[in-house]
């Protein structure tokens, strides 16, 4: 039963992998206390079975939605409020939602890393979005919170101390954690549609902006710290959605001119060349993804759609992110933490924590925003109480 006192939320995936992980975390958090909780997904069935309903629970509803079926998806989302998207490939499920909630006013936020269809959606949706007041948020997960908001936490650490801009931000993840299929199968999609030119582009999102392609990046050894990175594989959605922060903002000068990477140490007692040699592994990976051949050799040693870590596995993993910022004279370390798998676990944190930020206020930018800019200071608030904090 819902409240009209409340917000309608609806959840869209929930028997997948981290969408049945988010609505638990609905329940044991008691969010159903905030906003009416309404689990979809396209087998009613699996659904009931994966949340049984008694005749007197009224935490949640449970309704059958497939994305492809422009019927359903009008009916089960004509009364919501705001709606979290777990259904991917995003770029083969997610435009007729997408596009519903753009004309109807209704906040959206998913874990979308498909940034070409992102693109696509910006340019059919955009003054829908606009005119209605609706905020929509992707890339909401590990996908790309914690870069986004450890970029603007360094930047301005760098300003305070220094009275002027940064010309580099640099990230160096140490992480553990797994892949579950419905992962795999996005990046499977995604490296069909993807240009090697666009991956490299980091104002790609950004209709008529320069384009600001990048040289191809290589292992690194970072000084200070002392330890080695190869290119986080994350980065080339990473860096496009700090862009569209920055541009968003009005941060004209660091738009056009800051030089952003990522990378990620494999352990800390690693040298060059065992980086390097992974650097390969994960060049030859990627490149396998997106070719058929590839994948056919691959798929059956990976976790199909519904499928990811053990329970343990997702509980023991964790990201620790160190950021530099920097110009030729003086630099500032900021370091961000979360805990548990980033892929699972942390992602469905920053999805609490997007949520959170809905919850809590009325007042949203209107449009397709980055996560730091629709909610600033106010979501860093927000992923403390889900496990992520700055180490101060």
């Amino acid at each position: 039963m819902t409240s009209l006192n409340k917000k309608n939320l609806v959840i869209i995936g929930a028997t997948g992998f981290v969408g049945r992980r988010f609505c638990q975390y609905l329940l044991d958090q008691s969010y159903y206390e905030k906003c009416n909780l309404i689990f979809t997904a396209r087998n009613i069935k699996k659904l009931s079975q994966i949340f049984p309903q008694k005749d007197e629970d009224q935490r949640f509803q449970v309704v059958n939605l497939d994305t492809l079926d422009e019927r359903q998806v009008r009916d089960s989302l004509k009364n919501a409020d705001i709606v979290a998207n777990f259904v991917g490939p995003f770029d083969l499920y997610a435009e007729k939602v997408v596009a519903f909630c753009a004309k109807n006013g209704i906040h959206y936020f998913d874990i979308t890393g498909e940034f070409h269809f992102i693109k696509k959606m910006k340019s059919l949706y955009q003054k829908d979005a606009t005119e209605t007041g609706s905020c929509l948020i992707p890339f909401s997960g590990f996908d790309s919170i914690p870069s986004e908001v450890a970029t603007y936490k360094s930047i301005s650490k760098f300003r305070d101390q220094f009275k002027k801009d940064p010309t580099k931000v640099e990230h160096l993840f140490k992480m553990k954690g797994g892949f579950n299929g419905g992962t795999i199968a996005s990046a499977m999609n995604f490296g069909k549609q993807v240009s090697f030119k666009d991956v490299l582009d980091d104002h790609y999102l950004l209709k008529g902006a320069s384009k600001k392609v990048k040289k191809l990046p290589k292992p690194k050894y970072f000084n200070h710290q002392k330890l080695w990175g190869i290119p986080f594989f994350m980065e080339p959605v990473n860096s496009k959605i700090v862009f569209q922060g920055l541009y968003q903002k009005g941060e004209e000068q660091l738009f056009e001119n800051l030089l952003y990477s990522e990378h990620m140490n494999i352990h800390k007692s690693f040298g060059k060349l065992s980086h390097t040699v992974s650097n390969h592994f994960f060049n030859i990976f990627n490149l396998s993804l997106g070719s058929k051949a590839g994948q056919a050799l691959m798929k059956p040693f990976l976790p199909s759609p519904g499928e990811g870590p053990s329970e343990k596995s997702v509980n023991s993993g964790f990201f620790d992110l160190i950021t530099i910022a920097s110009d030729n004279e003086c630099f500032v370390e900021t370091r961000l933490k979360g805990a548990g798998d980033p892929g699972n676990k942390v992602t469905v944190n920053c999805m609490l924590s997007i949520l959170d930020c809905f919850l809590q206020e009325d007042n949203h930018p209107t449009g397709f925003c980055s996560p730091y800019f629709a909610f600033e200071h106010k979501l860093i608030e927000n992923l403390k109480n889900h496990e992520i904090n700055f180490q101060e």
